[in-house]
This record gives C-alpha cells, sequence and structure tokens, in this order.
C-alpha cells in the first residue's frame, strides 16, 4: 500500500453514515453489487481499525493496551532476535521493591494473582527514558531486518502464510476448511468431466457432422468457463491467504508497538511515583493512599435501612472533629505529594525526566512505531506480490497439466472421428449410391471397385493346343477412395484447442478478478445459467420417458376405441412378442431394429399402430439420444454449466423435491415468475450444507453442492474481507489491496501538516506538549500554576475548619486534567486524571463529613486556636 492514498484518503474520506441494507452471509446468499461492497469494505476497515477513522486518526493521543511482556511466537526461529528483544525488555536502570511491582502492574492495568512467577519477574526490567528508547529502536531495527530475510526460512510464500498461523488468527481454520481446501479437489483435473462415451456410438452410428461440429465448437465455451471457474477459485484461495497475511501482519505489529508503549509506560509512571508511608505511591494507589481516614469518617456516621427505627448512636464531638482532621491532612499530603512530582518535572528538576530526556524517549518511542508500521506495510506489499506470483503459476500449470493430461485431445479426435463418420457417409451416398458399410466408416475409405484377378499372358494348353488358355494372372487392386478431412470444411473445422489461447484466457480473468472483484450481475447469471441448464437436462430427459412410454403404448397397450375401424389397429400377441423377443425392457433401438424388418408394413389389421409408431419412433429415438447426450455429454451438451445432479446431489434432491415445473423454466413467458423460487430453494439449501459441513468436512460439502460452494465462498469472501478506507478509489484493486488497520497506518502519517486538525501534526504536537511541559508560560504551565495556587490558599485551613470550600482547587485540578496539550502526554494525561478523580473524591467525603456534624449538631472545633485537631 502506498502512504499516499492512505494521506489522500484521510483528505477525502468523510465520517458520514451509509444507509446501505448489507446482505450478509446468515441471510440470503447474495454476491454483492460494487455499491454495497464498497459499503462493506468500509464498514468492515472501520471495524478491524477499532473504529479510528480518516476523521479521528489524531482526535487523542493514540494509546494501546499491553499485555505484560507480550510476545511474538517463534516455532520456526523466524523472529529470533526480535522476540528476544521482548523477553528480555530494555537495559534495567531503575529498581522497585516486590510490593511496588505488583501496584505499579496495577497501574499499567495489569494484575499480579494468578502469576506463575513474583510481580517483579512478570514486570520485568524497568529502564530510564534512555534505556527504553536504545531498546524501542533496536525493536523496530530488529524486527526489520528479520522480516527482510523471512522468506529465505520457506521454500514458498505459502510456508510463511502457514507459519501465521502460529498466531492463531481468529476462524483461520474454518475459512481455509471450507475454502482453500477446495483447490486441491479442482487442480486434480477430476473435478469436470471431459471424458467421452462410447457406448452412445453404438446407438446411432451416424449423426449429422454439424451435430459434432456443434459439440466440438462447445468444447471451446466449457474449456473457456472452466478456466473461468479455475481464476475464481484461485482468487478466493489467494485472497484468502492474503486476508491471513494483513491480519498476521497487524498483530505482529501491534503485539511490538504495545511493547514499547508498555516500556514508555513503565518508566514514566516509576519516575510519576513519590514517596508515602514508607512506600512508593503510583497511579493506582491514589484511591487507597486515604482509605482508612475515609473509611474512620463514614463509620461514624452509619447509614440505615428504612425499616429501621433504633435511634442513631452518634459520635462524640472529640470523634468526629478527629476523624475529619485526619481526612482533610491526609487528603492535602497527598495532593500535596503529587504536585511536587508536577512542579519538579515542570522546573526540569525531576530526576530521570528532563527535557531533553522526555523529548528523546516519546521521540524514539514514536520513530520506532513508524517503522515497525513500515516494515509490516512494506512486507504486506511483498506476500501480496508473491501471492499474485504464485496464483498466477498455479493458473497455468493446473492448465499445462489439463491439456498434457490428454483428454482433450482425445475429445477433440472423438468428435472429429464422428463428424468423419457421416461424412465418409454422405460420399458413399454420393459417390456408390449406398450407405457407407461398417468398415467403410472405420477405416474412412470407399471401394469403389473391388480388387480383381486379370490374365495378362494367354497361351495354349500342353494337353489340348487348341484350346487357349491363361498362363499368367495379375491381380488388380481395388480402386478406393480415402475420405480426406482437410477437403471437408465441417470436419476440418474441427481443431484441437490451442492451450496458450486458455493461458490468456485465465490471465484475463485473474486480472479482472483482481482489479474489479466479483460482478454482481455475472454472479447471479451465472447460477441462473446453472439452473436453466439443469431443468432443461429435466425436461428432455422427462421427455425421453413420455415419448418411450408413447411407444410403448401403441406396441404393447390394449387401445380400445382409439383405433379407427374394428381391425386397423388390432395389437401383437403375446407369443409373437416373446418369439420376437419385445418386451417392456427393450430398447428403443431393439424396437427400431424390429419396425424396420417387419415382414408385412402394409397389413391392414396392425395399419393404425405401424402408422404411430413409425411417426412416434423416431420422435422417441431423437429424444433418447438428447437425454442420453445431456448426461453422459453434459459438459459439451451445457458448456456454461456443471452437471448438478452428479456433482451436487443435494441440490439436484432438493430441488427434484420440491414439486416443481422444471418446464416453466425454460419458457420464455414463465421464467420470471419462477426463477426467484428456484434461486431460494437453491441458496436455502447452500446455507444448510455450509452449516453442516463444520460437522461433516471439507470433503463432503464439496461432494453434495459442487461448484455452488464457489458461488457461497465469493458471498462469504466479500462479507469477511477487512476491508479499505477508500475502496472506490480508481487506482485500488479489489483483491490483494486491504491494507493494515488504520490504528497502525497512522504512524506512517503521523508528521503530516493538517491531518486530524493538528496544524503541526501529530509529531509536531507531540514535541509542543512536552516543551509546554516545561515552559510556564504555556497553558499547560499556567494551570500547574494554577493549581499550586489553589492549593496554597486552602493550606491554612486544613486541620483549622470543617467546612472547607474547595470550589477554586476542584476548578484548578478539572482546568489542568482537561488540559489540551496535556492530552497528548499520555501517560501523564491519565495520572493527572486518577490523581484529579480520587481529589475530587476526597473532597466530597470531607465536605459530606463537615454537613454531618452540622446535621447531628456536633459542633465543629477546628479552628486556628485549637492546636489539638492538627
Amino acid at each position: 500500500m502506498k502512504i499516499s492514498y492512505f494521506a489522500c484518503a484521510c483528505a477525502l474520506i468523510t465520517s458520514s453514515a451509509h444507509a446501505y441494507e448489507i446482505c450478509q452471509l446468515g441471510d440470503e446468499l447474495l454476491v454483492l453489487d460494487k455499491e454495497s461492497f464498497n459499503a462493506v469494505q468500509q464498514d468492515n476497515y472501520q471495524t478491524f481499525s477499532e473504529d479510528i477513522t480518516a476523521d479521528t486518526l489524531f482526535t487523542t493521543a493514540p494509546e494501546h493496551l499491553p499485555e505484560l511482556k507480550p510476545t511474538l511466537p517463534d516455532t520456526e526461529g523466524v523472529f529470533t532476535r526480535t522476540s528476544l528483544l521482548l523477553e528480555t525488555g530494555p537495559a534495567s536502570t531503575l529498581a522497585i521493591e516486590s510490593g511496588e511491582a505488583a501496584r505499579l502492574m496495577s497501574t499499567l492495568g495489569r494484575t499480579s494473582s494468578g502469576l506463575a512467577k513474583g510481580a517483579l519477574e512478570a514486570l520485568g526490567p524497568i529502564g530510564d527514558a534512555a534505556a527504553v528508547g536504545l531498546w524501542a529502536r533496536d525493536v523496530a531495527n530488529t524486527f526489520q531486518d528479520e522480516s527482510r530475510t523471512s522468506y529465505d526460512r520457506f521454500t514458498s510464500v505459502m510456508g510463511l502464510i502457514d507459519w501465521f498461523g502460529a498466531l492463531k488468527l481468529p476462524e483461520r481454520e474454518i475459512d481455509r476448511h471450507i475454502l482453500s481446501k477446495r483447490w486441491a479437489a479442482i487442480a486434480t483435473g477430476e473435478h469436470y468431466s471431459f471424458s467421452v462415451h462410447q457406448d452412445l456410438v453404438t446407438r446411432q452410428d451416424v449423426r449429422n457432422k454439424a451435430h459434432w461440429a456443434a459439440l466440438a465448437a462447445n468444447q471451446d465455451v466449457m474449456l473457456t468457463q472452466v478456466v473461468n471457474g479455475y481464476a475464481t477459485d484461485l482468487a478466493l484461495k489467494y485472497q484468502l491467504h492474503y486476508q491471513e497475511a494483513v491480519k498476521a501482519q497487524t498483530e505482529m505489529a501491534e503485539t511490538l508497538l504495545n511493547a514499547i508503549d508498555l516500556e514508555v509506560r513503565k518508566t514514566l509512571s516509576t519516575h510519576f511515583a513519590f514517596d508515602w508511608e514508607d512506600t512508593r505511591l503510583f497511579a493506582s494507589d491514589f484511591s487507597s493512599a486515604c482509605r482508612t481516614q475515609v473509611s474512620t469518617l463514614e463509620a461514624l456516621y452509619p447509614v440505615y435501612r428504612e425499616n429501621n427505627s433504633a435511634p442513631q448512636s452518634l459520635p462524640s464531638t472529640k470523634e468526629a472533629n478527629r476523624a475529619l482532621s485526619t481526612l482533610q491532612r491526609c487528603q492535602f499530603a497527598l495532593q500535596q505529594s503529587a504536585f511536587v512530582v508536577l512542579d519538579e518535572l515542570s522546573q526540569g528538576r525531576r530526576d530521570g525526566l528532563s527535557q531533553p530526556a522526555m523529548h528523546y524517549l516519546y521521540r524514539t518511542a514514536l520513530e520506532a512505531k513508524k517503522q515497525v508500521v513500515d516494515t509490516a506495510d512494506n512486507h504486506l506489499s511483498l506476500i501480496q506480490q508473491k501471492l499474485r506470483q504464485d496464483m498466477r503459476k498455479a493458473g497455468h500449470d493446473t492448465i499445462d497439466a489439463l491439456f498434457a493430461s490428454g483428454t482433450i485431445q482425445q475429445s477433440t479426435q472423438f468428435f472429429k472421428d464422428q463428424a468423419s463418420r457421416y461424412a465418409v457417409d454422405e460420399m458413399a451416398r454420393s459417390v456408390l449410391y449406398r450407405p457407407a458399410t461398417g468398415q467403410e466408416l472405420n477405416t474412412k475409405v470407399l471401394v469403389l471397385q473391388p480388387g480383381y484377378s486379370k490374365c495378362t499372358y494367354f497361351g495354349v494348353s500342353q494337353r489340348n493346343p487348341q484350346i487357349p488358355m491363361c498362363l499368367e494372372e495379375t491381380w488388380i487392386p481395388a480402386e478406393t477412395r480415402r475420405f480426406d478431412q482437410t477437403k471437408d470444411v465441417v470436419v476440418n473445422a474441427i481443431r484441437l484447442p490451442i492451450k496458450q489461447k486458455y493461458i490468456s484466457y485465465f490471465d484475463d480473468a485473474m486480472q479482472q478478478l483482481v482489479t474489479h472483484g466479483w460482478d454482481a450481475n455475472n454472479e447471479e447469471e451465472w447460477l441462473e445459467t446453472q439452473l436453466k441448464d439443469y431443468a432443461r437436462q429435466q425436461t428432455t430427459k422427462q421427455q425421453s420417458r413420455d415419448d418411450k412410454a408413447l411407444v410403448q403404448r401403441w406396441l404393447f397397450a390394449s387401445l380400445g376405441n382409439e383405433c379407427r375401424g374394428d381391425n386397423a389397429c388390432a395389437g401383437w400377441g403375446q407369443a409373437y412378442l416373446a418369439k420376437e423377443r419385445l418386451s417392456h425392457n427393450s430398447s428403443l433401438t431393439d424396437i427400431a431394429k424390429w419396425l424396420a424388418a417387419y415382414p408385412n408394413p402394409n397389413s391392414y389389421v396392425h395399419k393404425h399402430r405401424l402408422a404411430k409408431l413409425k411417426v412416434e419412433l423416431p420422435r422417441a429415438l431423437e429424444s433418447e439420444w438428447q437425454a442420453a447426450l445431456s448426461h453422459s455429454y453434459h459438459s459439451y451438451a451445457y458448456p456454461e454449466s456443471f452437471n448438478i445432479e452428479h456433482y451436487a446431489p443435494l441440490i439436484d434432491s432438493a430441488l427434484k423435491g420440491a414439486g416443481l415445473n422444471f418446464s416453466a423454466l425454460v419458457n420464455p413467458a414463465q421464467i420470471d415468475k419462477v426463477m426467484p423460487l428456484f434461486k431460494r430453494i437453491v441458496k436455502t439449501n447452500i446455507m444448510e450444507a455450509m452449516v453442516q459441513s463444520e460437522m461433516r468436512g471439507n470433503e463432503w460439502l464439496n461432494a453434495q453442492i459442487g461448484d455452488f460452494q464457489r458461488y457461497a465462498a465469493i458471498v462469504h469472501a466479500q462479507n469477511t474481507t477487512t476491508g479499505h478506507y477508500a475502496p472506490g478509489q480508481a487506482d485500488n484493486n479489489i483483491l490483494f489491496s486491504q491494507p493494515l488497520p488504520a490504528y497502525l497506518l497512522r504512524y506512517s502519517i503521523s508528521e503530516v501538516p493538517g491531518i486530524s486538525n493538528l496544524p503541526a501534526g501529530y509529531d509536531g504536537t507531540l514535541s509542543a506538549s512536552i516543551d509546554a511541559m516545561y515552559t510556564p508560560s504555556s497553558s499547560l504551565g499556567q494551570r500547574i500554576t494554577e493549581v499550586s495556587t489553589a492549593q496554597e490558599e486552602i493550606a491554612a485551613q486544613i486541620g483549622r475548619a470543617c467546612d472547607i470550600d474547595y470550589t477554586a482547587l476542584k476548578q484548578s485540578l478539572l482546568n489542568l486534567s482537561g488540559n489540551d496539550t496535556l492530552m497528548w502526554l499520555y501517560p501523564m494525561s491519565d495520572w493527572v486524571d486518577s490523581l484529579t478523580r480520587e481529589q475530587l473524591r476526597l473532597q466530597a467525603v470531607i465536605n459530606w463529613g463537615a454537613q454531618q456534624q452540622t446535621d447531628n449538631h456536633l459542633s465543629c472545633q477546628l479552628s486556628r486556636n485549637n492546636p489539638r485537631y492538627f
């Protein structure tokens, strides 16, 4: 992915909502049109990007929620050095105690309970700004180096894709089970029937040569359809693997960014910690620092249930004043200690957090993140190129194997031979005025004049010189004419398909899919073609059965009053039929032979039956041939469809079991009315089969729904894409174009001025925020000063007044916590937020305690003149 594309998208894409109704896999199966698919891509990309959009890239400081000790899988030694860096962490320069480590883990959002090792070991070393910066740079450089050489560890890009499985990508195994393994069945060449059936030739030896030429021409249509199917299956397979690569690169990059953020948070959280009662206090400890004092005060004024009528036990005035004073002092000490940290930090006196050190820490961490994301993005581009190369090679290899198998040559020669048989018969009738013999049809040689012996030397007999005789004979060969295929226009037009033509078809189909994806209209048309051809097949077979039944009726049935006259429609007796070996089990060919040899064709008693048989039998033979053709030559009779009866028995059974009128689907006047019902039945059964396949397996699914699995796979691929931030952009391909999520890619353009309405970009804003921290005149410096001033104003009231007005202090804390500059200094902003929340809570408890004294008529003894509560 080019970074400029993403930057352009960030400038152009708005956050307007899409009002599209997108069909999901759980609803009706439907291939999405371009507009709907673009909407799905955008929605899915926003989800993949955790709702970070082009408008919200840097509306807040980027925040990652790291695990303790993020790790990369290293089963193949691909990222050995990167994994080792994550394991060891930066050089340890800051020491903490075990108990402090557990509390620091809590500050980082992790608990130490249930750990197999102690908190200190789980937390790992804590480095200062310099150590963390160097370590982050090492992580980024090492990841880049090992990514460059990762291919060397695998014999193919698929080996690397398989290794990504170690990342435990969601649904990877399910998708592979349903989609990817299907290709193995396709690539064997056994999925489609290219074989011819010699048994048909014995039924009707001579068919019109144009008939065979038409079947041969259909072979081109069929092969083109097969090649397009290959392209789609390959596109589905390799797009799936590309999506695996996108998710894997995302997970690896996110793991490294999490690790970098973790070390930054560890060092800053440790530097922000301050001494408190023989330990150090971290942000997560704020809520417990004055817990004892809060509990003591609250215990003095228990809350009674509504039905509790017992008199309230009030504390003594001394107890009330002492508890209130103690909490005031704790609250003030906590706030004062915390703001010592901020004061020291803003004045550059906080150990390890000087202005240069902070710049170095944030800058090197950001640069490392940028490098990690760029490495992942570049690696993804390389994987995409390799997958496309492999995909093209796989298609070419399959077409090569198909032609090398000899099946195409065999079928072409078969059609040519059958067309030649008719041409030979034509020649015999034209030259010899008779049909060609079986031998002539097979040898394609006509005998114009049989061979004979001719006397070439006459003499006289030795016994009787008066009698002339032949003394020498010479054999005169037969005069023949061999059929020359090249001189017959129809036969000569039947040519062996050229392999390169279909390789070019494949390349064009593949490029079309990569560039534009799947066309909803084309896929629906494909589905409808399957159903229309299936209906034609079923109608043809039913017509064959009906025609044969009609022939048998006129041959065997008692017709009663249907015959004209008394004797014109007499049947044949059972004895005669048995003698002629005719029964309901007889083939139409056997009946035709009997009829052709019938000794009394003009017999009056059978006249009407014979007349009907002579009309109906040719029709029945033709419909029987067409039915056999639709079954045994399905790929050539219906070159744009696959044989549902053979390859999708579950769908075949569902359609036949629905009691549908198949003839309606081949009737132009009715097709628009009935097609939706046919499609609904097919789609419903496809979805049910896919659900069952989770238990029964991919082989079962493939055997039950055949190429309909491809249709479902397209719908699945469309709806499960990780998406794109700008799917409608003209220079974006549909396949192999899905980028890393926006929460990662934003680092690649974080320096762009104006991004997320930041004039200096995120990089410049972060740098300026660090400077503001150390500049008293900045808005952030002024907010810190305001808090210090408000704190000084109430200092004299601590322990000397019950009702303290915290309004100014509260507002100054809120102003500091909400400062726009502080927001970018994560995790310092979190530290201030935690302090502010706890201070507001403690102030509220103190005010509540003072109010309780007033309500219970307990005099306030806190004053400047009463040091007993100071």
